[in-house]
């Protein structure tokens, strides 16, 4: 299984204010959509789609409170 990984930098955010962590959330959602996109429009194509979506923003949050 192939692995595509984007680095979302937050060097630039004040993570401990709300509105870095709100930048740095929707950096991680749209850097999860370019890895994650299909051209496929089938449902379970679309479905895998989100999921790996909805598993790359978990671990970008994860990221952020190890950081």
């Amino acid at each position: 299984m192939d692995v595509t990984s984007i680095s979302v930098s937050s060097s630039d955010l004040n993570m401990a204010s709300p509105a870095g962590q709100s930048a740095y959330a929707g950096r991680v959602k749209a850097a999860a959509k370019t890895v994650c996109a299909t051209d496929l429009n089938d449902v379970a194509s679309r479905t895998a789609e989100q999921n790996c979506i909805d598993a790359a923003v978990a671990a970008g949050k994860a990221a952020a409170t190890k950081a």
